[in-house]
């Protein structure tokens, strides 16, 4: 009977330790496999170079289409006005085709935009381009300079 228990009991801690260590290898995969899933979602937000290459294609054909489109009869007069192009009204006036981003889809129409708005010494241009990834917009100072192959320019 002595022999019986002291062999059943003849290491009480290590029953303990070895949940224990099974414990602690659970939780130490699961805050691996937490880190990997989070750190994947934060690679899927972050731009690639192809993205950004396409992006700033479009944005610079915008830019383009504005400085051929804005000509003396359709710029604002008075500092502080503004005129807007939307990429809808460039679609319709069929003086740009539908932008799309990498993944070949369109980009926003709407909300995708040339504003001109006139300062003391020349214009403010913002040019605004939302697709489905991506939403930013870039600001140039233009007028209407002796270098100018069209009406408006870059400083």
């Amino acid at each position: 009977m002595w022999t019986e228990e002291y062999e059943k009991n003849r290491f009480p801690l290590r029953g303990f330790l070895l949940r224990a260590f099974f414990v602690f290898v659970f939780i130490g995969l699961l805050i691996l496999i937490i880190s990997i899933v989070t750190r994947t979602k934060g690679l899927k937000d972050v731009s690639t170079p192809l993205q950004n290459e396409v992006f700033a294609s479009n944005v610079e054909k915008m830019q383009t289409v504005a400085f051929d489109y804005y000509r003396k009869e359709r710029l604002p007069l008075e500092v502080g006005k503004s005129t807007k192009l939307t990429l809808s009204d460039m679609i319709q006036k069929k003086i740009i085709v539908p932008l799309a981003d990498e993944d070949n889809k369109v980009c926003d129409v709407k909300n995708s935009y040339v504003e001109l708005t006139k300062i003391d010494n020349g214009y403010l241009m913002k040019i605004n381009l939302k697709c489905s990834r991506q939403d930013d917009y870039i600001l140039a100072h233009v007028g209407h300079y002796n270098h100018c192959e069209t009406y408006l320019c870059l400083k």
